[in-house]
């Protein structure tokens, strides 16, 4: 629960001045992206505009940063390069279901039956919709945003997970991808996971989850 409130939380810092910016830089010195990490907050008050995409972007890959380090960082001896080859491995279905989830929220609190599949809420209080134009530098396209909120309908909402389960299913999608780095930590995490967690996950929803979003995003993007 610490690693999700430290990466979703802002810290009022500003951003250091460099005039490039590394992966490797970012696992070794964290407070690079000090400026990036605003409080991440969903409530989808107005639809984003293209200020907005690329702000909730940038936000959304810190808080994937974060993520990944912050786990990769229970386990000693794993180096630098490889916490990058397990944010690149776990960036996207790490990202996509945060959204989902994120998405689920707003779909409980709208007085709209249609916003659970038209609605994806970002972390500045914006949204995009599915049935309106997107901004030009959206970083989601509509089929992609549309197949994920399906997916979050028929899959993810069904789970209801409590806030600590969904917080093991990303620890879980994240040494899942990393299992040869991360070892140690996939045992430490599955047994503090509960055991509908851990039982959906071995089942079939890690793999839905986890390869699902993969596939359904790539076949997306594509078209």
């Amino acid at each position: 629960m610490l690693i999700d409130r430290t990466a979703s939380d802002g810290n009022g810092k500003v951003s250091l001045s460099r005039s490039f910016v590394s992966l490797a830089m970012v696992m070794e010195e964290p407070e690079i992206l000090d400026g990036d990490r605003t409080e991440m907050s969903f409530r989808a008050c107005t639809q984003a505009d293209e200020n907005a995409c690329a702000e909730s972007e940038r936000r959304l890959l810190t808080w994937a940063i974060d993520w990944t380090r912050q786990v990769a960082d229970m386990e000693d001896a794993i180096s630098n390069n490889d916490k990058i080859a397990l944010l690149r491995a776990c960036c996207v279905p790490l990202t996509l279901l945060e959204l989902g989830a994120r998405s689920c929220v707003t779909a409980a609190q709208s007085k709209s039956s249609c916003a659970a599949l038209h609605v994806l809420p970002l972390p500045n209080n914006t949204y995009l919709r599915t049935d309106a134009q997107l901004p030009q530098n959206c970083f989601l396209t509509a089929n992609s945003i549309r197949g994920l909120l399906e997916w979050t309908t028929r899959h993810l909402k069904q789970l209801q997970l409590t806030p600590k389960e969904l917080v093991l299913l990303k620890a879980l999608i994240v040494v899942n991808v990393g299992k040869g780095q991360i070892s140690g930590i996939c045992s430490q995490v599955s047994s503090y996971s509960p055991p509908l967690v851990v039982e959906q996950c071995e089942s079939h929803s890690l793999e839905s989850v986890t390869w699902g979003i993969v596939v359904f995003n790539a076949i997306c993007m594509g078209g």
